[in-house]
């Protein structure tokens, strides 16, 4: 009112900046006031900062800037590292919110935490800012590793053609899509998995992904697995996994152990059968005792046939020619094994 008692007709802007120290009682009584002067009086007429910022400044006024900030205020700001610890939450807000199906969830509720995190009545309170400032980094770390690939020691995997299995859990309350797991290897000559998955989770479930591996040797291989958002800014997701993958060539193994057991019984048999017929060629007798007997047996109903003695059809006793032929051959057969007199 003062200002516009001094020159009726001569319209001017002025820029209200108020103490940063200002508590909430004097701010909201100046709110009040400007308030009142622009409803009531007609006298204030509000304006935004860039049009106060364009409009011609006095000649007269002090537009002198101090050499030094001064040390008494730059006490009362914050800290470097306060404001690199809002920054991290942001950034990793954003990382999060593209994963979430349903981000206006938690949009708002960080946006104003964030905003209090560097409100200035946490000037001279550095304590209770900080304090602050870590609860919500730490709630946002929470939400982030919700989504995780879980951890791992060692796997064993049979055999140089293989599948890998990796899982991915979501722990929160809605669905998570826009992501890639990706398993790596350290040492890709001795082991080597396929292309990356696109992970796609519902609320508070798991998903096992099977990855086909193929190795050269056997021994243990350091794998990396690691979430990826997608897009044409993709970056990582969580914090990577590292396990140990142990080849093994337990089936292939077993494969040559069989295989090599058939060639040898196979050589084994060729082996037996041309000793047999080398034996004949050579005029050798064959002592196969059971062939002996048959042969023996043979020749006695050969020999009774021609004395005039055929043998009668369902006899159920030899006769004695047959009998005593068959024991005198079965005497010279087995030799040592004979009984009785």
């Amino acid at each position: 009112m003062t200002v516009s008692r001094q020159r009726p007709d001569d319209q001017r802007s002025l820029l209200v900046m108020p103490p940063r120290t200002m508590s909430a009682g004097t701010a909201k009584a100046l709110a009040d006031a400007l308030g009142a002067a622009s409803a009531q009086g007609g006298w204030v007429a509000p304006a935004r900062l860039d049009t106060v910022a364009a409009a011609t400044a006095d000649s007269r006024a002090n537009d002198s800037v101090p050499g030094d900030y001064p040390g008494d205020l730059r006490g009362s700001e914050l800290s470097a590292t306060a404001l690199s610890s809002v920054m991290g939450v942001q950034n990793g807000l954003d990382q999060l919110l593209l994963i979430l199906t349903q981000p206006q969830r938690v949009r708002g509720p960080f946006n104003a935490a964030m905003v209090r995190s560097m409100s200035t009545q946490w000037r001279g309170q550095a304590d209770p800012g900080a304090a602050y400032r870590d609860g919500v980094q730490s709630y946002l770390a929470n939400l982030t590793s919700a989504v995780r690939v879980p951890a791992k020691s060692v796997i064993t995997l049979p055999g140089d053609n293989a599948t890998l299995l990796i899982s991915v859990k979501n722990d929160l309350n809605q669905a998570v899509g826009n992501l890639q797991l990706r398993v790596s290897s350290a040492q890709v000559n001795r082991l080597n998995v396929g292309q990356a998955e696109a992970v796609v989770l519902d609320t508070t479930t798991a998903r096992t992904f099977r990855f086909p591996a193929k190795a050269q040797v056997n021994g243990p291989v350091q794998m990396t697995a690691q979430l990826w958002t997608t897009g044409p800014d993709a970056q990582p997701y969580g914090k990577p996994v590292t396990f140990t993958v142990e080849v093994t060539s337990v089936a292939s193994g077993v494969m040559y152990v069989i295989g090599a057991g058939l060639v040898l019984i196979v050589l084994a048999g060729v082996r037996f059968s041309l000793q047999r017929k080398k034996r004949s060629a050579a005029g050798e007798v064959d002592l196969d005792p059971e062939r002996l007997l048959e042969e023996e047996a043979a020749a006695a109903e050969r020999e009774a046939a021609a004395a005039g003695e055929p043998a009668q059809e369902g006899s159920e006793e030899p006769s004695e020619s047959s009998v005593a032929s068959g024991a005198d051959a079965r005497d010279r057969a087995t030799g040592d094994e004979k009984v009785g007199p």
